[in-house]
């Protein structure tokens, strides 16, 4: 029983094991193996790049290509595309060849169906379809007599009463009331001081108020100006008393001998990923110029700022008589992990770096 439960031990220990080497096989895959990169671009005309970056020995591929002001780009796991089978871009084409008809044909359709569709109807339709449209507008104009002599039959009918009523007004004209002058139509009285109140102008705001409130209102802004002066001086005095106050505390935060050793160590750091991350591989001719003669020379002073970096590698051809960019690059270099989690597991081995660090997370 106890060689039993030692040799199940062994080989629960065994396969611990083999999955540990695995997971530090890894670990150490994806620290110490590089990605690299590679970039290509040039101008003789056109703008055109291409480039590539890989891991694993390019089991692991992003290639990208740029020309003629489209970019195209797509990951290769082991020299296939990723999110493509193989064989899809030829069936995609056959669907579209099977799916739409070619142009010779569908205009032969066309007109085939255009000539069915003038030579099917027979000659006698077009005229029954005159025919159709021509009784629509007749029994529109039925409609419209029937409606006229309905109306005219009930202005008939009213005549008679609008005659009596008419007759009884000029009865009423002819005799008037008692006390009126005879010839004269009976009017509505009219209302003393109506034309009084039409013909009187009414009186303006200015007149009605007393005084000028244009007076009043320049008297209460030229009032106040000092407070608004007032109140614009406090301000600034408090904003500068604040930066006084911050300046004060920056000026404390760097005279700290931890933080300065704090700043120092990211600074290293710093440094070292540039110089990793910059490429191992330039190489390249480049012919530019202006057309004025002075931008030309200040562009050439900057880049002998930058001789260091690309020294005998890239050879600038300067042009002071035209404006010319043409010329071509290639850029190459290497990235690796370990690089980065070693800068960070330095940065975070420092204590006031981690306490600088909980600050800057709580703000």
């Amino acid at each position: 029983m106890i060689q039993i439960l030692l040799l199940i031990l062994k080989i629960v220990g065994i396969l611990l094991l083999i999955l540990l080497g695995l997971v530090l096989f890894v670990l150490l895959t994806v620290l110490f193996v590089p990605v690299r990169y590679r970039a290509e671009g040039s101008r003789h005309g056109e703008w055109r790049a291409k480039g590539r970056v890989s891991w694993l020995f390019r089991a692991v591929s992003l290639q990208f290509s740029f020309e003629n002001g489209s970019l195209t780009a797509d990951v290769r796991l082991f020299g296939r595309r990723v999110g493509a089978s193989s064989g899809e871009d030829s069936i995609e084409e056959d669907f579209q060849e099977i799916s739409e008809p070619p142009l010779h044909t569908a205009s032969l359709d066309r007109g085939e169906t255009d000539g069915k569709e003038e030579t099917d109807f027979p000659a006698g339709t077009e005229g029954t379809g005159k025919e159709k449209t021509a009784e629509i507008p007749a029994s529109g104009a039925e409609t419209e007599e029937n409606v006229k002599t309905s109306s005219s039959g009930a202005a008939e009918e009213e005549t008679p009463k609008e005659l009596d009523a008419g007759a009884a007004a000029q009865k009423e004209e002819i005799h008037p009331d008692a006390g009126a002058a005879p010839g004269k139509t009976s009017k509505e009285p009219e209302r003393p001081g109506q034309e009084e109140n039409q013909t009187r102008p009414r009186p303006s705001g200015r007149e009605t108020s007393k005084g000028r409130p244009g007076r009043k209102n320049l008297m209460k802004r030229l009032a106040s100006i000092p407070q608004s002066f007032r109140k614009t001086f406090r301000r600034l005095r408090a904003r500068l008393r604040d930066l006084l106050k911050k300046k004060e505390r920056v000026l404390a935060f760097l005279k700290d001998e931890e933080n300065r050793r704090t700043f120092r160590l990211i600074k290293a750091q710093l440094g070292r990923l540039i110089r990793h991350v910059s490429p191992r591989h330039i190489e390249g001719n480049l012919t530019f110029g202006f057309d004025d003669p002075y931008r030309t020379g200040q562009v050439l002073s900057a880049a002998a700022l930058l001789y260091p970096v690309y020294r005998d590698r890239i050879r600038l051809v300067p042009v002071f008589d035209r404006e010319v960019l043409e010329g071509e690059i290639c850029v190459a270099g290497r990235l690796r992990a370990a690089v980065f989690a070693g800068a960070a597991v330095r940065l975070m081995m420092d204590r006031n770096f981690r306490k600088l660090l909980r600050q800057l997370m709580d703000r």
